[in-house]
């Protein structure tokens, strides 16, 4: 009878645990709102696809929660190496993240631009935010479609 017990509590745990896991925002969706790129002001839309709390697709640039993904992409003798990643909050209710993007001619240097990144509900309304390391600061606010 206590084993029984036992591993009716560890599976409940077990159980509870995965349940919690699953447990995100869900930001999938067609959004259309104004973003303000340090005191400009512009319109702007995007579509989100998530998979589950693994994965979000933001307008064809894919990141895997939790890892880095590269996208690499040549036009003529310039290379644009962009790096991404995000990870969940404590919580799951914002996703900040990092973007690198890296451009190059060939034989030269490449420059480096760092994006600091953030995402995040505020009632319906999603926001989205990014400094990046020139200083620049972008904050959009979208609706839902």
């Amino acid at each position: 009878m206590k084993n029984t017990q036992i591993v009716f509590a560890a599976l409940t745990i077990l159980a509870s645990t995965a349940a919690h896991a699953a447990n995100c925002v869900n930001f999938s969706g067609s959004w259309q709102g104004t973003c303000n790129t340090n005191g400009q002001v512009s319109n702007d839309q995007i579509d989100i696809q998530q998979s589950g709390c693994e994965q979000i697709n933001l307008g064809g640039l894919v990141s895997v929660i939790g890892s880095v993904k590269t996208y690499t992409k040549t036009q003529g003798n310039v290379t644009t190496t962009v790096k991404i990643a995000t990870q969940w909050n404590a919580d799951r209710t914002q996703l900040p993240g990092r973007l690198q993007i890296v451009t190059s001619q060939a034989g030269q240097p490449g420059k480096t631009t760092d994006l600091y990144t953030g995402m995040g509900m505020n009632g319906s309304k999603l926001i989205i935010a990014a400094k990046s390391s020139d200083g620049s600061v972008v904050q959009c606010v979208y609706d839902k479609r």
